[in-house]
């Protein structure tokens, strides 16, 4: 899917979109209200700063 077309998906459909990579809902919920993204790195870069910020129970329910 190209970046666009995500940010163009509801929030439900992102959502729902990025389940299929993670089950942590918070990362899931900040980064889809998060976009419009610019490309792809910066959805990169917007992931990986939120999953180091997240809290030990944040990780628990991605499990």
């Amino acid at each position: 899917m190209k970046i666009a077309d995500f940010n163009q998906l509801t929030s439900e459909q992102a959502e729902q979109y990025l389940s299929d990579c993670c089950s942590a809902s918070k990362w899931i919920s900040v980064l889809v209200k998060a976009r419009p993204y610019n490309n792809v790195t910066e959805l990169k870069q917007a992931a990986d700063k939120l999953w180091q910020s997240m809290q030990e129970m944040d990780f628990f329910t991605s499990l």
